[in-house]
C-alpha cells in the first residue's frame, strides 16, 4: 500500500513537470530540504502503520482492540491487599530516608491521596491497557484508575511545560481516558506551574508544606518496626554459660592439684 502510494506520488509529479503544469517555483519547493524532509517523515509514518497492521491485524495492538470492563479490573479484595502492602514499604521507605526530594513526595503525596506509586500499580493492569511497565508520567494511579497523579518538587523553580506533557498524553489520550476523573500535580510550596497548564489542564494542583512533608516523616518513624538485637550481642550472651563452665573446671583443677 506504501509502496503503490509513493510510486503514485513520483508518476503524478513527473508528469506535472512534462506537461508544463509545475511551475519552476513549486518545482523549487519541491526539491527543497525542509519539503524533502517532511515528506521522508510522512513515508516512515506510513510504513510504520502499515508495519503494525501486518503485526497487529489492525491499526492498534490487539489488547486494545476490544474494550476493558469493570469485571476485568482489580476486586475489591484485590485493591485492599495491594493497598496494605504498599502503605507498608512507603511508610518504611520515608522512615528508611536517605531518597532524593522528589522520590520522597511521589511517596507522600500517594499515601495522602490514595493512589499507589506506579511501579507497585499491578502489571495485569498495565497489560491490559497497554500501558508502559516503567514510570513514563504518572507517578502514582488509583487502583481503580480514577486518579492519576504526577508529583514534582521543583524548590523555588518554576516546572516547564513539557515535564507535564506526557503525564496528561497518559491520562486522557490512552485507553486510561475511559477511567480517570480527576488530574493531580503534587508539588512542594515553593513549586510553580505553567499559567497555561492551570488555565487549560483541568488539573488539580496540591501543594504541600515543608509542615506537611515532616509530619509525614515522624507517623513513619512511629510505625517503623523496632530494630532487632545485634548478632554480636546474642553471640555474646549466648557465650556466657560456656564460659563459666570453663572458670569452674579450671577451679575444680587447680584444687586437685
Amino acid at each position: 500500500m506504501v509502496k503503490r502510494f509513493c510510486l503514485h506520488s513520483r508518476k503524478a509529479h513527473s508528469a506535472s513537470i512534462a506537461s508544463g503544469t509545475t511551475s519552476a517555483h513549486q518545482l523549487a519547493m519541491s526539491r527543497s530540504p525542509k519539503r524533502q524532509l517532511l515528506r521522508r517523515t510522512s513515508i516512515a509514518l506510513l510504513l510504520l502503520l502499515s508495519a503494525l497492521q501486518r503485526r497487529h491485524g489492525g491499526p492498534w495492538p490487539s489488547s486494545l482492540a476490544a474494550p476493558v470492563t469493570d469485571a476485568e479490573l482489580l476486586s475489591t479484595a484485590e485493591q485492599r491487599h495491594v493497598q496494605r502492602v504498599v502503605w507498608r514499604k512507603s511508610m518504611a521507605a520515608i522512615a528508611e530516608g536517605k531518597m532524593r526530594p522528589g522520590k520522597e513526595l511521589e511517596l507522600i503525596s500517594a499515601l495522602d491521596l490514595g493512589t499507589i506509586p506506579w511501579s507497585h500499580v499491578p502489571r495485569r493492569l498495565k497489560d491490559r491497557l497497554a500501558l508502559p511497565l516503567g514510570d513514563r508520567g504518572i507517578d502514582s494511579l488509583a487502583l481503580n484508575l480514577t486518579v492519576a497523579v504526577q508529583a514534582k518538587d521543583y524548590t523555588n523553580g518554576l516546572v516547564p511545560l513539557n515535564r507535564l506533557a506526557t503525564f496528561f498524553f497518559l491520562s486522557k489520550a490512552s485507553p486510561l481516558k475511559r477511567f480517570v476523573q480527576q488530574l493531580v500535580v503534587a508539588t512542594t510550596a515553593g513549586t510553580r506551574l505553567p499559567e497555561d497548564w492551570l488555565r487549560w489542564s483541568g488539573a488539580q494542583h496540591r501543594k504541600y508544606r515543608a509542615e506537611e512533608l515532616e509530619k509525614w516523616r515522624r507517623k513513619a518513624l512511629k510505625q517503623k518496626p523496632p530494630e532487632e538485637p545485634s548478632r554480636s550481642l546474642k553471640i555474646k550472651c549466648e557465650r556466657w554459660p560456656h564460659q563459666i563452665a570453663t572458670r569452674m573446671l579450671k577451679a575444680l583443677q587447680s584444687f586437685s592439684g
